[in-house]
């Protein structure tokens, strides 16, 4: 046990982590915690799924199609393949609720029409 609170553990910097969990969120350990891995905890308001609707949408379709269509031989080609994933379904992936666009192209979209 000694030897793993000895290890280094990896910078989060920057890295947004959502919990539905009350008590994770208020926990003073995880507070803690983010402090000294620097991610910054995230929690939805009280009875408002619409907070976290965005990543419930995409770990919907990151359990239902990543499976099917990526190599799960092993972790490393589980973890080379999910980052494949995240850019195909950011950068390529039409959405219906962004009228069928990608959320790249959908974002490039919204900068041009404010930006003109």
């Amino acid at each position: 046990m000694e030897a793993m609170n000895e290890r280094k553990l990896p910078s989060l910097d920057g890295i947004v982590i959502h919990t539905d969990q009350g008590s994770v969120f208020k926990a003073t350990e995880y507070r803690i915690l983010s402090r000294k891995l620097g991610f910054q905890p995230s929690m939805s308001r009280k009875a408002n799924c619409w907070d976290n609707a965005v990543i419930e949408s995409f770990f919907s379709h990151l359990k239902t199609e990543f499976p099917y269509h990526s190599d799960m031989t092993s972790v490393s080609k589980i973890q080379q393949n999910i980052q494949l994933f995240i850019k195909y379904y950011n950068e390529k992936r039409g959405q219906k609720r962004l009228g069928y666009l990608s959320p790249a192209l959908y974002y490039q979209a919204f900068l041009n029409q404010n930006l003109a």
